[in-house]
């Protein structure tokens, strides 16, 4: 434990015992205090450093994977959309909004759980639970949406990529298919059985797992923001044209004639569209669920949090300004219109991904190769991380005793809970089978994009009324915790503000959405689980009053380490 972390202990240890004292008139109430823990200790170990953290948090952005989404299917999906300022926006709108609010109120409350410690201490146990299911059922519900990416995109752009530039007709083939229900079932379930294991290893396997995946993400973008950087429109349009079936200088007729609108330009009401979707990787705020295993709290939660979310930003920019100075926009979205209406330039159908593109910007066959290598090893490097999550939430659940304490054990030679890993793993293989084979795969992904969106809702608003709140708590915190703007905690104004943006992107998602099949479905389900999350805790609450447990009480407390 730190020093810092000791002084706030101690400090909070004091306040709390002294407000137990004034409302039960007991100065033993401590020891009846504590029974409503699962245990005296949680079993972690701070044993997480504050590099590893760091990686682990960009390991949730999955920068290697937003640089092909944004640049492709965001700008084609809302016709003249700015993806590259969409990316400014979106940072000048959530770093010091949500980052802020995030990172201030897990140095406040240094337990492993995420938002749900201090929504259920700020406002109430069951709000605090259900908003906290929301970020928690994103995590397996992504593990379905990324298993069929995986397969029918990523290996899919590695094998014809590689086939491509070595003229293999054999690797073309191979990523053919890739996108068959069948392929996209085996490969998730055997990514997800590798997460599974590494989450039940001790630590130190965690921090290697993601130490690869963070050193192959960023060679993976430096090398194509050098290829990006060393080319002009002229050479790639050179590149292009020695495989595509459409001249380059043709694109945007040959997408006009098969029935698309071309943008002539950037529209500023579309690139407002986009917003939604860049604000939701935002809400990616990984840190925070183990920051009870955190060696550092404090530096971790800032170092990682604010430090990922800024390298992120900086890396989806850089790309932006790289990418549209060789590719124009016009050309982009026909590439990508050609490729969804069956009329792909590119051999075997090919997608436009920036990765694959860099075919076209060197002939250098080992360049490429280590390219589309190292972005498929830095989307698998993200993998863990959903365990990561959803472990660290369930256990903070069952340590409350809201749901059953087993799933609050930790190993005790991993120091791991693995009870709450495997929990992950079914909630997985579920939601890889719907995405696989069932119907509505994409409102997977409008659930995941709600989920993550209305549980931080409540997280922003708890941070803002916190120094008034639990103001004893607020002033037994570290002092970067209590930082004043004009004598207003900048928790609350980092907050409110937080609060408003994502309301903004709650609102904007839901006029969109409602107008579609896989959306509206998305909403209803998103409703289901919020409903569903209420009924479990009270009836949680209510089984534990008939044993005489009070769980409410463990709720006025910060949990213990």
């Amino acid at each position: 434990m730190t020093v810092v972390d000791q002084r706030f202990a101690a400090s909070s240890c004091q306040v709390l015992n002294t407000q137990r004292r004034a409302d039960t008139g007991d100065e033993n109430a401590m020891t009846h205090e504590t029974s409503a823990f699962a245990r005296e200790a949680t079993g972690l170990v701070r044993s997480i450093s504050v590099p590893t953290m760091f990686m682990y948090q960009v390991s949730g952005l999955v920068p290697c994977f937003m640089l092909i989404w944004a640049y492709t299917d965001i700008g084609y999906f809302y016709p003249g959309a700015n993806m590259m300022l969409a990316s400014i926006i979106v940072a000048v709108l959530t770093v010091p909004t949500i980052g802020i609010t995030e990172t201030l109120m897990t140095i406040a409350y240094p337990r492993s759980g995420g938002e749900y410690i201090w929504i259920s201490r700020v406002f109430h146990p069951g709000l605090g639970f259900a908003a906290g299911v929301q970020y928690l059922m994103a995590q397996p519900s992504t593990v379905g949406m990324f298993s069929a990416t995986l397969s029918s995109f990523v290996l899919a752009t590695v094998f014809s990529t590689i086939g491509l530039v070595t003229n293999n007709p054999g690797l073309m083939a191979v990523s053919a298919t890739l996108g068959t229900p069948n392929m996209i079932f085996i490969l998730g379930a055997t990514i997800t059985i590798i997460a599974t294991l590494v989450m039940i290893a001790p630590l130190k396997v965690f921090s290697i797992y993601q130490t690869i995946g963070f050193i192959a993400s960023i060679i993976g973008i430096a090398i194509l923001f050098y290829l990006l950087g060393a080319n002009t429109t002229g050479s790639f349009a050179a590149g292009f044209n020695r495989y595509s079936s459409v001249p380059f200088d043709q694109l945007t007729a040959t997408a006009s004639q098969k029935g698309a609108t071309v943008p002539t330009g950037f529209d500023m009401g579309a690139t407002l569209l986009a917003l939604p979707y860049l604000i939701w990787w935002a809400t990616t705020y990984w840190n925070i669920y183990p920051a009870g295993e955190a060696k550092s709290p404090a530096k971790s939660m800032v170092v990682a949090g604010l430090g990922g979310m800024v390298l992120f930003w900086v890396i989806m920019i850089v790309g932006g300004v790289l990418y549209y100075n060789v590719i124009p926009y016009q050309s982009a979205y026909s590439m990508t219109f050609l490729y969804y209406n069956g009329a792909a330039p590119l051999p075997a159908g090919m997608y436009p991904s920036p990765q694959l593109l860099a075919v076209f910007l060197t002939s250098n066959v080992w360049l490429v190769s280590i390219l589309v290598i190292m972005f498929f090893l830095g989307f698998v490097y993200v993998w863990p991380g959903w365990w990561m999550v959803f472990s660290r939430a369930i256990f903070a659940y069952s340590f409350d005793r809201v749901i059953p304490t087993k799933l609050s054990d930790v190993n005790e030679r991993t120091h791991t809970p693995i009870w709450a890993i495997l929990l992950c793993t079914v909630f997985s293989f579920v939601f890889i089978f719907w995405c696989a084979y069932g119907p509505y795969f994409w409102a997977v992904t409008h659930f995941t994009l709600w989920a993550c969106s209305t549980g931080f809702i409540p997280a922003m608003l708890a941070g803002a009324v916190f120094p008034y709140r639990k103001r004893d708590w607020f002033q037994a915190s570290p002092k970067i915790v209590q930082t004043k703007i004009l004598g207003i905690p900048l928790l609350t104004i980092s907050g409110l503000l937080g609060a408003a943006v994502l309301i903004f992107q709650v609102a904007q998602t839901f006029i969109v959405d409602w107008a579609l099949p896989e959306g509206r479905f998305g909403v209803g389900l998103e409703i289901g689980v919020w409903i569903a999350a209420f009924i479990i805790y009270y009836a949680s609450k209510y089984y534990h009053l008939s044993k005489g447990i009070d769980i409410t009480k463990a709720f006025k407390e910060i949990p213990p380490e």
